[in-house]
């Protein structure tokens, strides 16, 4: 899936873009109708539902955001050739400002997430920041991988979630 901010098509500007990695129960074949699955939680749910615009006042200034939403389409979730594949379709596809790519999943997202952030192609640092959500089990080198590496992270976990495990 993917959101474009309000007014998109009438400017040149560069925008910052959130990926969101969904969650194991919404896996699917990446066409319709499954691709609408990716919108039954996260950014996407806000944008339908809401009618939020991913626009947000920091300072002052506003800040509307591209939103992208791929699809697993198995439990293994995202690997780092995905990443790589979506960033280089986003960088050539849509007027991303490359200095702004965040990453956000749910569950399975979210140890995705990780994983994209501690991979060998975010090796130069292409990710600006992550904001991992419930995060099923994970390896805890990729943790050290994203402290090592500097990238701002905000890691969300309700303790009544039984179904994450952290080592």
């Amino acid at each position: 899936l993917e959101y474009l901010p309000p007014n998109y098509s009438s400017t040149t500007e560069k925008y910052p873009c959130i990926i969101f990695l969904h969650g194991s129960g919404e896996i699917g074949n990446g066409s319709e109708p499954d691709i609408w699955k990716v919108a039954k939680h996260g950014p996407f749910k806000e944008i339908q539902v809401n009618k939020h615009t991913m626009c947000f006042t920091v300072n002052g200034k506003q800040e509307c955001f591209i939103v992208i939403g791929p699809q697993a389409v198995s439990g293994a979730g995202f690997y780092d050739i995905d990443f790589e594949n979506l960033h280089k379709h986003i960088l050539s596809t849509y007027r991303v400002d490359p200095d702004r790519i965040y990453v956000t999943g749910l569950s399975m997202g979210g140890q995705s997430t990780y994983k994209w952030a501690a991979g060998a192609y975010n090796s130069s640092d292409l990710i600006a920041a992550i904001a991992p959500i419930s995060a099923t089990t994970w390896d805890q080198a990729q943790a050290y991988v994203v402290g090592d590496r500097d990238i701002p992270n905000w890691h969300h976990h309700g303790d009544a979630d039984a179904s994450t495990h952290y080592y």
